[in-house]
């Protein structure tokens, strides 16, 4: 199941384009990037490697991926979501990316997980149009986690091409 799971998550996020390079790969222990929007909120359990909601109601999660610009590269950054619950639950997640103009900009995404199965959520330079790169380091997103998932880790890529 592993070894599934990793081939997936590298299919899904983290391949570049024919005409890209990966210069630089960060991925995290979604416990140590991210924390409860509520802080001592006991709806979410955290250990070493993810946070999971335990509770029978949603909960709200903040993460704060490494994001190298320095290489004028694309970058890309995201989480893997699982589902413990024996029916699909819908994520929705919030990035707020500083482009460097007059505040930040904010793109929602939404995945479905099915029972016991994993989801890739994903924000990418190319989200913010023409003529707009992501500023140094200024990039995060807030989840809210219905009951039953689990925020494995978070990663983040910068690619350098077209």
């Amino acid at each position: 199941m592993k070894a599934i799971y990793i081939a997936l998550l590298a299919i899904l996020c983290c391949t570049a384009q024919a005409s890209e390079t990966i210069i630089g790969d960060h991925n995290q222990s979604a416990a140590g990037a991210c924390q409860s929007v509520k802080p001592g909120d006991a709806r979410l359990r955290l250990n070493a490697l993810w946070v999971q909601n335990i509770s029978q109601e949603s909960a709200q999660v903040a993460c704060s991926p490494l994001i190298d610009t320095s290489s004028n590269g694309t970058t890309k950054f995201g989480g893997v979501i699982n589902n413990t619950q024996n029916s699909n639950r819908t994520v929705t997640c919030v990035a707020a990316i500083n482009t460097g103009g007059s505040g930040p900009i904010y793109i929602t995404r939404s995945v479905i997980v099915g029972y016991k199965e994993h989801a890739v959520i994903t924000w990418s330079a190319s989200d913010l149009g023409a003529n707009r790169t992501l500023v140094g380091g200024q990039a995060g997103f807030t989840c809210t986690m219905p009951p039953g998932t689990t925020l494995q880790y978070i990663w983040s890529q910068s690619v350098h091409g077209s």
